[in-house]
């Protein structure tokens, strides 16, 4: 099962948004919004020129990298779905506190173009630091 920490809630009606920013319009959702399909919808329909989807991807040490793969999957698909670039980011480390104390965040951060296509990649459970042109005119 997927593991994606959320820090509070979210509001009912309030799943992701957009900013007009001089690089574009820019969609956030966190984590676990892109697990349904009605928020994907929702920021579909705001045609964002790009996504940013910060998560909190964690599993057992054990599990990574293959944990890694959902992340991937979710990241892809939401991209498509949404037809926009999508950067998914994720921590690195073992979680030291809470309800998830020993759980590890596995990084994998992923850029995805609008088709869902994946362009970049980070480390599996390592700090990487990655820097790409992406396409924002083919996004809609």
């Amino acid at each position: 099962s997927e593991m994606c920490i959320r820090p509070r809630p979210s509001t009912p009606g309030r799943e992701g948004g957009v900013a007009d920013t001089r690089f574009g319009r820019i969609g956030l959702l966190i984590c676990a919004d892109t697990f349904k399909d009605e928020f994907q919808d929702r920021m579909a329909a705001l045609e964002p020129d790009l996504l940013v989807v910060p998560s909190g991807w964690a599993a057992r040490e054990e599990q990574w990298p293959g944990h890694g793969r959902e992340l991937l999957k979710t990241v892809t698909r939401a991209a498509g779905r949404i037809r926009a670039p999508l950067v998914g980011t994720d921590l690195v480390g073992e979680i030291t506190n809470g309800p998830w104390t020993g759980l590890t965040y596995g990084g994998q951060s992923v850029v995805s173009n609008g088709y869902g296509n994946v362009l970049a990649r980070a480390a599996d459970r390592d700090r990487e630091v990655l820097i790409l042109d992406v396409s924002l005119v083919d996004s809609h």
